[in-house]
């Protein structure tokens, strides 16, 4: 008992110190401080929160359910191929695909998102990455975006995540049509984490998916904000089945037609004939 309240007294106090500093910061012209994760390799914006930069704080070192790039990264074979990070936020899976891919893809509609990609970009002399200011989605044109309270969780539509702080227009494109115009190859690896709307992105991928032009997706499957936009549950499974995809789970097991696991990410492979 006395260990927690001593845990929490010492986040306010460092909320408040942190606090202090963003504002002595952001009146500095062009500054902005960044964290690095030596043992992982990740570099990213300061929260100016105190989960941002503490482990307990974070979640006692706990696997997040999404995102767990350790054992992702172990069984997806992209190295010189074509990688299509849809989402790719500020940076942090853009600059481990990098590392192994010939080309990189980067989409990232939120302007602020993308000018942190693209200091990551900078920072990191990533000379094979194509960073993209717009929204992938089911057709293209212009789409109302809804920028959230933290950088993550921003996306093209209503969802359960986070108070929406402003809505403004993006540009938006299919992936068919950013293939045909930008890419032209064969994409070895597709990742999609915009927050339970990818089935919009895999609807606007019907060629490359029936052609089997992309060798493997790794996607965030949501199927709370599924329900939410009157989906059903396993939405984007549907799509990629009816494509001839089969999904599986970060251990290899199918996933079942009907199965609709939690919030988790799943990969979704090519069904040769």
């Amino acid at each position: 008992m006395i260990s927690s309240l001593r845990a929490k007294l010492h986040r306010k106090v460092l909320n408040l110190a942190l606090r202090v500093i963003e504002a002595h910061v952001a009146r500095q012209k062009n500054l902005f401080v960044f964290v690095y994760n030596r043992a992982e390799d990740i570099l990213i914006p300061i929260t100016w929160k105190a989960r941002g930069i503490t482990e307990v704080a974070a979640g006692d070192g706990k696997r997040r359910p999404t995102n767990d790039w350790a054992r992702l990264d172990e069984q997806l074979g992209y190295d010189g191929g074509i990688v299509v990070d849809v989402g790719a936020n500020l940076g942090g899976t853009v600059a481990k695909f990098a590392a192994r891919a010939g080309k990189v893809v980067a989409v990232e509609p939120h302007p602020g998102n993308h000018a942190f990609l693209l200091d990551q970009i900078r920072i990191r002399k990533l000379s094979n990455v194509d960073p993209l200011r717009l929204a992938l989605s089911k057709e293209a044109g212009r789409a109302t975006f809804y920028e959230r309270e933290s950088h993550g969780i921003h996306s093209l539509g209503p969802h359960n995540k986070g108070k929406v702080r402003s809505t403004f227009e993006v540009e938006v494109m299919t992936l068919d049509q950013l293939w045909q115009d930008r890419i032209g190859e064969r994409i070895a690896l597709l990742k999609v984490d915009v927050e339970g709307f990818e089935v919009d992105v895999f609807e606007g991928a019907a060629h490359l998916l029936d052609e089997k032009l992309i060798d493997a997706i790794v996607f965030e499957f949501s199927p709370k904000i599924h329900r939410m936009r009157d989906l059903p549950a396993d939405a984007p499974l549907q799509v990629l089945r009816r494509h001839g995809y089969a999904v599986f789970t970060l251990d290899g097991q199918p996933v079942g037609d009907g199965e609709v696991p939690g919030l988790c990410d799943l990969i979704a492979r090519p069904i040769r004939q």
